[in-house]
């Protein structure tokens, strides 16, 4: 007798582990209708599967058992939901039929879960210095960047660093002006600077930023009142730039 057959397989796709029904439309069907078979379904990538009469007996492997009409019925209601990955990742999981003599490994169901804004926290304003005394404006300042890759083979982001991201943070001077000092900083005569690297260097480099620049000019003549400069760190403006690096 010929053997069972499994046709209308399919591949799809969600965001953020939206659940899917990726076996809808599937048939199965065997040559003795009433015969009673076992669909086994391999879930090889992150997810579980939940419906009516699905067996679970071992960890990623399901069954299905009862007629073709049964078995078809059952799988099409099938859901499917992913495992929630990093932000800013993909991942695509292969759902393995197999049916007795015959095996199917043409549903695969992608899952993209988007990225998400970078964070600054901790800054300050109303900070104050005297007679040009350097300060440094920034520190205890946070950058956070959650859209980071997974170490598994199953994301699709991995290459390069563990950090895929080149940030890159702006500072913008205001008020009075003054300037900034620090490793790692450019910065042009419109009192605009930049800092460039991963979530990690760039906290640790705003972190150590001095304004006014140590060895600043200081009038040697008659005596006079410390002058205040405030130091605007709510002045800072982040713009985030995307580089993945091979």
């Amino acid at each position: 007798m010929a053997d069972p057959t499994i046709t209308g397989t399919k591949s799809s796709s969600t965001t953020s582990e939206a659940p899917v029904t990726p076996f809808s439309g599937v048939t199965v069907t065997d040559p003795n209708s009433s015969a009673t078979d076992t669909l086994g379904i391999d879930v090889q990538g992150y997810g579980t599967l939940s419906g009516d009469g699905l067996n679970n007996p071992i960890g990623g492997y399901y069954t299905l058992t009862g007629t073709a009409a049964d078995i078809t019925k059952n799988l099409d209601a099938l859901t499917y939901t992913p495992t929630a990955g990093p932000p800013d990742t993909s991942f695509t999981a292969m759902l393995v039929l197999n049916l007795g003599n015959v095996t199917d490994y043409n549903t695969r169901v992608s899952n993209f879960d988007p990225p998400v804004p970078p964070t600054i926290t901790g800054t300050r304003s109303g900070q104050t210095t005297a007679a040009e005394a350097s300060v440094t404006p920034f520190a205890g300042v946070t950058i956070t960047d959650p859209n980071r890759q997974i170490a598994s083979a199953q994301y699709t982001t991995i290459s390069g660093p563990f950090n895929l991201y080149n940030d890159r943070l702006t500072i913008a001077l205001g008020g009075a002006g003054g300037a900034l000092s620090g490793d790692g900083l450019t910065g042009n005569n419109d009192g605009t600077y930049t800092l460039a690297g991963n979530a990690y260097t760039l906290t640790t480099e705003l972190d150590a930023l001095r304004s006014p620049q140590p060895g600043s000019e200081r009038r040697a003549a008659k005596p006079r009142r410390p002058s205040q400069s405030r130091i605007r760190a709510a002045a800072a403006v982040f713009r985030r730039t995307i580089t993945r690096q091979a």
